[in-house]
């Protein structure tokens, strides 16, 4: 546990110059250009490939887009607006965490980089919303019957926009897998361990996926932004909500285990852990089950689908990033550090305090909660076994 502010982490901007020079943004700037590489390879092939199909560049489609067709103009225009202003707060508290992780070295913890990769996906999912909304217009004779999903923007962010969203639910089921690691199968630092089978798995699968959907030429206009076209309900539900339901039911199940184990080991603030976990799987469920029962009720109701549920839908689907900076990442230790760079260094007693409020009955900072009776009575060498990162002392999950 620290016992004092390093002179270094009040001067916020001098960070933020040797940001692009830190080894760890470098590999993420690498990543995401890869990602994007991949995606943009994909969108082109399958682009062009229905231009192909159609032998000529100006496509003319048979689909008709019915997405909004019964939707007045200020119903539709009241979607964009919900969607856009969701999308933008959703982007801001996505920057947050990732700004955090790279200016404050403290943070750049293990748990601490998982929720940093959630927040990437999280950006660009959100960026998606407000990069492919449908350019409706207020004309009062547009019964929004315009297909736009020729246009190889809407097919680009369609792509970005299936590959981000899958890659966000699966960074959350990959937190509730490490907490679970954690606090029931207590690997300690082993935890480790699986990073590379972590973004194997969270950037590997949604590109899978992706070139299914793109080969099935399934990108286009979903209605209020680009995704995977109405009539494409196989690739909707086969590539996208049967997995999201399959991470939320096991984020369910991780949260009932981890219950169970903490009541076994009758740890310290075993309520106050049971309420986060709670919050964690919560929100996950809160803001993913609009789109599921939207996107259900259009399967049955011949993709028309009623306004009420769409408006929940581009309400809570855009704001995930914000959702997740607040639940995961927003804690007593972060607003400490920001805290210090508008106000002043404040004397060590302090700042330790808050830093152990800030972990009390938080499972991402987990090590202190997991103590039990007969550990916090052994060895120091068994305590450390239990920590994430020994040397910072109070790191996450």
């Amino acid at each position: 546990m620290r016992t004092q502010v390093e002179d270094n982490e009040t001067n916020l901007p001098t960070r933020l110059q040797n940001l692009c020079c830190n080894t760890p943004c470098k590999q993420v700037t690498w990543g995401v250009n890869l990602i994007f590489f991949v995606i943009l390879f994909v969108a082109m092939g399958g682009y062009y490939s229905r231009l192909e199909a159609d032998k000529t560049f100006f496509v003319g489609n048979a689909t008709l887009c019915e997405t909004q067709g019964d939707f007045e103009t200020s119903e539709r225009l009241s979607l964009q607006v919900v969607t856009i202003i969701g999308a933008v707060f959703s982007m801001l508290g996505s920057s947050f965490i990732i700004i955090s992780f790279f200016a404050f070295k403290d943070l750049q913890t293990f748990p601490y980089k998982l929720i940093m990769f959630l927040s990437v996906a999280d950006f660009f999912s959100s960026s998606t919303y407000i990069l492919a909304v449908q350019d409706l217009g207020i004309n009062p004779e547009d019964k929004g019957t315009d297909c736009f999903e020729d246009n190889f923007m809407c097919f680009f962010t369609a792509g970005m926009s299936q590959y981000f969203d899958f890659a966000s639910f699966l960074w959350m089921g990959v937190i509730s897998f490490n907490i679970y690691q954690i606090m029931v199968k207590r690997v300690g630092e082993g935890a480790k361990d699986f990073e590379k089978i972590y973004h194997l798995v969270c950037w590997g699968v949604p590109a899978f996926f992706l070139i299914i959907v793109t080969a099935t030429d399934g990108l286009g206009d979903a209605g209020n932004w680009c995704w995977i076209k109405h009539d494409h309900q196989v690739e909707r539900w086969l590539c996208y909500y049967i997995p999201l339901m399959i991470v939320m039911g096991f984020n369910c199940a991780t949260y009932c285990a981890i219950n169970r184990a903490t009541k076994k080991l009758n740890m310290r603030n075993q309520e106050a852990v049971n309420r986060r976990m709670v919050l964690y799987v919560g929100a996950f469920l809160f803001l993913r089950s609009w789109s599921v029962l939207n996107r259900f009720v259009e399967l049955v109701d011949g993709n028309v689908g009623v306004f009420p549920l769409m408006f929940l839908h581009s309400m809570f689907s855009p704001v995930q990033g914000l959702a997740n900076a607040l639940v995961y990442g927003f804690n007593k230790k972060t607003k400490g550090h920001y805290y210090n760079l508008c106000c002043g260094n404040r004397n060590s007693r302090e700042i330790i305090e808050e830093e152990e409020d800030g972990d009390r009955g938080n499972p991402l900072h987990v090590e202190k909660e997991m103590e039990t009776p007969n550990q916090r009575a052994g060895s120091q060498s068994s305590m450390k076994s239990m920590d994430i990162e020994a040397p910072s002392g109070n790191d996450p999950l």
